[in-house]
């Protein structure tokens, strides 16, 4: 009976060991348990990151715009700075869409350089083998341009073939097309077939201001471009921004009344200045209504 009691209080002890030693497993398999979580098998809602096609970066590209002149609206040249996509950016269609893009949409650092195409048309440019299409799209783009007149329509035309030329470098027809599609006319003007430049003496403004462009000069700094004025004679100013004259002078094109470089030299301390480069003829150079002039924002560093 001894023996038998004795086992009893074995067995009773025992199994309080197992229990206690569960608890004490238990407790800590909880604990873990808080601490380190399950994965989570979620899917990541985590934004995708962006590509590197998606980056800008800054393209500096001729523009074409119209402004006035003594003998109406014409285009003047100009050099602006966009943002374009940077794996395009230096590329000759990606700076090709750029220009063609600011020329329709009239993005001019300029506000007296406008554009004749309707507001939010847009433009797509491509070349293929040389040849250079431009796709519009947006409304209006059938009727005649800015002035109501077929002759409005086709400078409007114009400011983008001779864009594409002066990124090219090189005369290139331009082919038109309104979304996606061939038609016969723009803005009241013919586009059955590929527009080209149109003659200099009656689609530019008479003198034009290449340089300098939208990036600050140091003194002295260089100006030049091309003009059609009578007798060679050219006449130059720097104002400040309070329009007091800082410089003036004169300068001669190669050539008399016909388009040709010139070039001349300016000396001012650092600012912001407005250059001013006219014919210089009060009769216009022969075509009457006054001097015709263009203008360029500077900043001096």
């Amino acid at each position: 009976m001894r023996r038998v009691g004795h086992n009893r209080t074995a067995v009773v002890v025992i199994s309080l060991i197992v229990l206690v030693v569960a608890l004490v497993v238990g407790v800590r398999l909880a604990t873990s348990g808080s601490e380190e979580p399950a994965a989570d098998t979620t899917p990541s809602t985590s934004p995708t990151p962006t590509p590197s096609s998606a980056q800008t970066t800054d393209v500096v590209v001729p523009v074409y715009f119209l402004g006035a002149s003594a003998a109406g609206q014409r285009l003047f040249r100009t050099s602006q700075r966009y943002e374009a996509p940077a794996d395009t950016a230096t590329s000759v269609e990606g700076r090709l869409q750029a220009a063609v893009a600011g020329a329709v949409a009239g993005d001019s650092t300029d506000s007296s350089r406008t554009s004749a195409f309707p507001d939010e048309t847009q433009a797509k440019v491509t070349r293929e083998n040389g040849d250079v299409t431009v796709d519009l799209t947006g409304t209006d783009l059938e009727a005649s341009g800015d002035s109501g007149t077929p002759e409005a329509g086709a400078l409007a035309l114009q400011s983008v073939v001779w864009t594409v030329d002066a990124v090219l470098g090189e005369d290139t027809p331009v082919t038109f097309t309104v979304g996606g599609a061939a038609v016969d006319s723009v803005l009241g003007a013919d586009t059955s077939t590929a527009v080209t430049k149109g003659d200099e003496l009656s689609t530019l403004g008479l003198v034009q201001v290449d340089s300098p462009g939208p990036d600050a000069v140091s003194s002295p700094f260089t100006v030049s471009g091309r003009a059609a004025a009578n007798e060679a004679a050219l006449t130059w100013r720097l104002e400040s921004q309070d329009g007091s004259v800082v410089q003036q002078g004169t300068a001669t094109t190669q050539e008399c009344c016909t388009f040709s470089p010139y070039t001349f030299e300016v000396t001012a301390p650092p600012g912001r200045y407005t250059l001013s480069v006219s014919d210089g003829d009060a009769s216009g150079g022969g075509e009457g209504g006054g001097p015709t002039t263009d203008s360029r924002t500077v900043t001096v560093s």
